[in-house]
């Protein structure tokens, strides 16, 4: 096996982060239409009001069953 110097590495390692950061570019996702953009906060925002009311109802549950 050959022995490799710092550079060497350096080297290498620059060449594979290139790499990497050209095929993250090229796959890159296109940009979001304001709609879209739109319908996922309202997505999210309801399934985070849903946990919570579900949180809440577990609770008042337990408190009404002991």
């Amino acid at each position: 096996m050959k022995n490799r110097s710092f550079w060497d590495g350096l080297a290498m390692g620059t060449a594979a982060g290139l790499m990497l950061s050209m095929v993250m570019l090229m796959t890159r996702r296109r940009e979001m239409s304001p709609m879209e953009r739109t319908r996922m906060v309202v997505g999210r925002t309801a399934r985070q009001a849903a946990r919570r009311a579900r949180g809440v109802l577990s609770d008042m549950a337990g408190r009404f069953s002991g």
